[in-house]
Parts: structure tokens; C-alpha cells; sequence
């Protein structure tokens, strides 16, 4: 997930406002201030920062929409990157914090909990194939207990540590097939496979099945 550009706003404004090119009240009220690099704030001021509602205009071609404190992103508030991705959500001290709907340019689409930028608590991340997972992120990552709807069928429900399967949950497979038990490093280590077709069960212990399928064994 690509970085916001607080740092451009943390050092625009350390100190207020320097001389470079202002139309309006740049210090306490209303005004659009220009930087030499190209980069444009249009809004309001106070005590010479951004302070409630305003535009910020990138050289890079970026825009932020929303409202700002002492120079930084704070509140309500939408980024939108040049190649298309946009935030549209909370923001503390120049991070993504809070609610918030990230929409990737690819179509990708990310719904729920912000914290110092990366997803964090209950959210809804729903990929452009169609695959779909709804529970909880860590830094960026599934972890905690979620579930998992896969493009290509199939669906795994249960607990996951950063970004894999990891501890008890139930997969369903494309062809449901039922994997229920203990999942490490992204793999159905112990538990019960249970076959579709009502023909048997086996019993896994690390990773290994304990007995020959009677799926396996039957007649064509």
C-alpha cells in the first residue's frame, strides 16, 4: 500500500509559512499558498498552517481534499494519487486513522480500520478476481480470526497470523472438500479430511494423512 506524503506537509510547514507565493490570509484566515516546487495549499489558516478545511495540490500529481490541524492531514479527508488510488477516510496526525475505504487503481478495495497507515482491527478486503476476506488485520495483514472467500471457489474460515492460515479454522475446497483441524505456515497440518461424496474421512497428523483415502480406493 503505497505511503501518503505527510512527510511533504511536516517539513512545508515546520514554522510556519515562509515567503513564496501567497494569494489571501495565509496566516489567519482564508488564502492559497504556492511553493516553489510546484506543490499548492488552498484553505484556511491559522497561526500560519493549515487549519480546518483545504485542498492540497502535489507536484507529484496527487490531491488531498479534507480538513487539516497544525499543517498535517486531520479528520475527514480524501487523497487521491495520481495513478488513480484514493483514501477516503479518517486521519490523525498525518496518518490514516480511523474508518476509512482505500480503492486501489487496479480495482483491488479495502473497507474498515486504519491505524499509523496500515489496516488494522475488523475490515473488509475484496479483490478485483472477486475473492473476498472479512475479519481482522494486523499491520496490514490478515491475523486474528477471519474469513476467507476464494475467486477460484472454496472458503477458509478460522484464524490466521500475519497474512497465512495459522491455527484452527475449516477450509473448504473447490471441490468441498472439508479440511477441519490445525493450519500452520498456510497448511492443513492435524485434523479430518472429510471427502464430498459421503465416502470416508482421514485423519491428518502433520501435514500427513494416517490412512489411505477410501475416496482413493475406489472403483472407476
Amino acid at each position: 500500500m503505497k505511503k501518503l506524503v505527510t512527510l511533504l506537509l511536516s517539513m512545508a510547514f515546520v514554522g510556519g509559512i515562509s515567503a513564496q507565493t501567497c494569494v489571501g490570509n495565509c496566516f489567519n484566515g482564508n488564502g492559497t499558498y504556492a511553493w516553489k516546487s510546484g506543490d499548492k495549499y488552498e484553505g484556511t489558516f491559522k497561526n500560519g498552517k493549515p487549519n480546518g478545511q483545504g485542498t492540497l495540490q502535489t507536484a507529484a500529481g496527487d490531491t488531498y481534499t479534507g480538513e487539516f490541524k497544525d499543517g498535517k492531514f486531520d479528520g475527514k479527508g480524501v487523497y487521491t494519487w495520481k495513478n488513480g488510488s484514493t483514501y477516503d477516510g479518517e486521519f490523525k496526525a498525518g496518518l490514516k486513522s480511523g474508518f476509512g475505504v482505500y480503492t486501489y487503481a487496479n480495482g483491488d478495495k479495502y473497507e474498515g480500520n486504519f491505524e499509523n497507515n496500515k489496516f488494522n482491527g475488523e475490515g473488509t478486503f475484496t479483490w478485483k478476481s472477486g475473492a473476498n476476506y472479512v475479519g481482522n488485520f494486523k499491520d496490514g495483514l490478515r491475523d486474528g480470526n477471519g474469513k476467507m472467500t476464494y475467486n477460484i471457489g472454496g472458503i477458509y474460515e478460522g484464524e490466521w497470523v500475519a497474512g497465512m492460515r495459522q491455527g484452527q479454522g475449516k477450509q473448504i475446497t473447490g471441490n468441498s472438500n472439508e479440511q477441519i483441524g490445525q493450519f500452520a505456515s498456510d497448511k492443513f497440518m492435524t485434523g479430518t479430511f472429510v471427502y464430498k461424496d459421503g465416502t470416508g474421512q482421514v485423519e491428518y497428523i502433520d501435514g500427513k494423512p494416517t490412512s489411505i483415502p477410501q475416496a482413493n480406493n475406489k472403483k472407476k
